[in-house]
């Protein structure tokens, strides 16, 4: 029996709106680790309205339970008798639940409405009840109801931490105290300043156009992951790292600084000016046009926008994943201005701003087809294309640049690495030029995100991108870096926001709960709090940085990590550095050994050099691939039963299909002895790889366990990439400079 069977044409709506969602977090010393807090509980309070629209309109706030599964969040409310029904045809109420899911899953989308682009989070919504319906002759009869659809809400930062505190225990503690990864001191002498030399040599090829890239050898690689396969359509070298270029450049700029406050070496003087002018070009090569999807464009004139990277048409080594000019947005300078070829002749202009405007001038005039562009004569064997002016072409050698638009803009990564190697450099080279150039650089990104309430606005539209809202720890430090160069402009600001450094340990606190998943966020924490604390000399806010730091320190102590260990020094005043370094790791109880921290850094520093033994490409830098003693070590590793399953706190979904869960190691692995795979800077990998993934659509091989040899050799390794080097030679001449090694 059919008791409704209803249509209408009538119009209705159903949205949901004032999405809220608060969280209070509770926190308890910890006895054993007073430095770092630990979570008691989390308490989500989320709040919603569900509005109806049209013939059937309605307004109802919810306030739904919270219910956490592996993968989602489940925001579930009750709703009660509700009225759904229309005047003069029927009445209908609902009883049921209305669901919302949150999931982990985020994409960006172009917002043609505002100057900002948003990333989106997905989510569903689900009504599902019973719904009693009051017919005439029929009375009331009660039906199953049912009704979904996808939305999408904007992401951010503050809804992961909210997931995070739904998942203690917090901070999740790895490799605490496991005596295997203890990091006893050298028993025999190690010569670490000749590979330093020859690092300094070789790197050369790594730095094209006054940038660090990595470099991919196409034609013989140390090992195939596909036996038989071959590339050959690209050619024997190529640059590979492109978009983490400006930071590696930072990082390798600070090495040189040290190098050079160390030595006064004229060698160390000339690499400082060759990487400073390479920032230089990266952000002078955001200045004139871009093109997005073929479309070229002015750029709209603003100080301070950096390029990923930079590229020049005469290179004849182009980059692994293809040329600049072929991305769908990219930066476009050329060296010699630009070209307005019309019927009146040809004018040569500075900027593509200047050249479109005299373009926009004569396009007016009729089109007359010209067998050829003047300066470009072609073989008179070919046929000779008509091309109608006026048109506009660039002149001389054209330098690309890259993060644009929505294509891998700037990061905030980039600028991190960036702020930190110019900001050294503006403080402890005596050079003029070099002190003139690195300061202007840093004043001009900084005039940008002041001007833009810490945003920056990326061509072709003047978009937000890349934004450093909320971020104050990071806002704090490029003010202070700011009061160091000019302080008669900065000084002014930074005092007023320097109060907010009681709050920094909060934002460090949510980075240092989990200490594997996306491990690089230490290493950025590493490029703006070395700075920093370098810097400030008020001991009130010095010691409110340091207890976030101290929480950070906590977290990364036991890792093995010379990079890390070093900064702990440098972030001393210099009365206090020796002690600090002849002392055991602190926070106390985070190293299972007490040999002092500078011993323990050349050990680490050591094992570096093992690993460059071990894989070695034929100029001496290392391969991103595992060795035959890194290969065993992997191995048993499985047959030792030290080898576990990590769950991340929080929804990351990298570096496997199942929500955060991956084999990591039990404790903290020799630097030999951890995968190749992206080893271009070791420091930013955590020291618990593992490589064997715990779920590979691509390669179901790298999920067999236990592996064998062959298979770690396969799935560990990155096998045409060699890495340039800098993450010896960081911390080797931080070693130098705080006397950890000798001069």
């Amino acid at each position: 029996m059919t008791w409704l069977n209803w249509s209408s044409d009538y119009p209705f709506g159903l949205r949901i709106d004032n999405f809220r969602l608060a969280a209070s977090v509770f926190l308890l010393p910890d006895s054993a680790h007073p430095e770092t807090p630990r979570l008691k509980n989390g308490i989500i309070q989320p709040q919603f309205r569900v509005v109806g629209e049209g013939v059937i309109p309605f307004s109802l706030t919810i306030q739904p339970i919270v219910e956490v599964s592996a993968d989602k969040v489940v925001l579930r409310g009750r709703v009660m008798n509700l009225s759904v029904g229309l005047k003069h045809e029927f009445d209908a109420r609902l009883t049921g639940d209305i669901i919302l899911t949150l999931f982990p899953t985020t994409y960006d989308v172009d917002n043609p409405f505002s100057p900002r682009d948003i990333s989106l989070q997905r989510m569903s919504v689900e009504l599902k009840g019973s719904m009693a319906v009051s017919l005439d002759k029929v009375g009331r009869q009660t039906i199953p109801f049912s009704l979904s659809f996808p939305v999408a809400m904007p992401a951010s930062d503050s809804i992961n931490q909210i997931f995070q505190v739904l998942q203690p225990p917090l901070p999740k503690p790895w490799g605490d105290g496991n005596p295997l990864g203890a990091t006893p001191a050298l028993t025999t002498p190690v010569d670490f300043s000749t590979p330093a030399r020859e690092i300094e040599t070789a790197i050369a090829s790594h730095l094209p156009f006054g940038a660090v890239l990595s470099l991919d050898h196409n034609a013989r690689p140390a090992i195939s992951l596909a036996p038989g396969r071959t590339s050959p359509d690209l050619p024997p070298l190529s640059y590979g790292l492109k978009a983490d270029s400006a930071i590696w450049t930072g990082h390798y700029l600070t090495a040189e600084v040290f190098r050079y406050a160390t030595t006064s070496d004229p060698a160390a003087l000339d690499r400082v000016k060759y990487l400073v002018s390479g920032f230089k070009r990266l952000y002078d090569v955001t200045t004139d046009a871009a093109v997005v999807d073929g479309r070229r464009m002015p750029v709209r004139p603003m100080p301070g926008v950096l390029s990923r990277t930079a590229w020049p048409s005469t290179s004849k080594i182009d980059y692994t994943e293809g040329s600049l000019y072929k991305q769908p947005c990219y930066y476009e300078k050329p060296e010699g201005g630009w070209e307005v070829i019309s019927q009146q002749g040809t004018q040569r202009f500075a900027s593509y701003a200047e050249a479109q405007r005299a373009l926009n001038a004569t396009a007016s005039q009729p089109r007359i087809p010209t067998p050829q562009i003047p300066g470009a004569p072609r073989p008179p064997s070919l046929a000779q294309p008509q091309v109608a002016l006026p048109i506009v072409r660039p002149v001389g050698t054209v330098w690309y640049g890259w993060g644009c638009g929505g294509d891998h803009a700037v990061s905030r990564d980039a600028y991190v690495g960036t702020m930190m190697g110019l900001s050294f450099a503006a403080l402890l080279i005596p050079d003029a030029e070099v002190k003139q150039t690195a300061s202007q650089l840093l004043e001009g990104a900084l005039d940008h995100l002041l001007a833009n309430q810490w945003n920056f606005i990326l061509a072709p539209y003047d978009r937000i991108r890349t934004s450093y809202f909320g971020n104050y720890d990071m806002q704090l430090t490029f003010l202070r870096i700011g009061k160091t160069i000019n302080p008669q402009k900065y000084g002014p600001v930074y005092d007023h926001f320097a109060p907010a450094s009681q709050l920094t340990w909060i934002q460090t606190w949510f980075t240092s709960i989990d200490p594997v998943s996306k491990y690089y966020k230490f290493n950025l924490s590493m490029a703006y709090v070395a700075p920093l604390l370098f810097l400030e000399d008020n001991l009130d806010l010095r010691r409110n940085y340091m207890v976030a730091y101290n929480i950070l320190r906590r977290a990364t102590a036991h890792h093995k990590n010379a990079y890390f260990d070093l900064v702990r020094i440098l972030i001393e005043t210099p009365d206090r550095r020796a002690a600090v370094a002849n002392s055991p790791p602190d926070p106390p109880g985070a190293s299972p050994v007490a040999a002092p921290l500078k011993e323990q850094i050349k050990t680490v520093l050591a094992e570096w050099l093992q690993r460059r033994h071990d894989v070695a490409a034929q100029d001496g830098l290392p391969m991103n691939i595992i060795g035959p003693p890194g290969q065993k070590l992997q191995v048993d590793l499985w047959t030792q039963n030290q080898v576990a399953v990590f769950t991340s706190a929080g929804y990351d979904t990298s570096d496997g299909a199942s929500v955060g869960k991956r084999y990591v190691s039990k404790y903290a692995l020799p630097v030999w002895g951890r995968p190749g795979d992206g080893m271009d800077f070791a420091w930013q990998r955590h020291p618990f790889d593992i490589a064997v993934h715990f779920q590979d659509s691509v390669r179901p091989v790298c999920a067999v366990t236990p592996p064998t040899l062959e298979e770690v050799q396969m799935c560990g390794s990155d096998p045409k990439r060699e890495g340039p080097g800098v993450d010896y030679l960081l911390p080797y001449w931080l070693a130098v400079y705080l006397g950890v090694l000798p001069k």
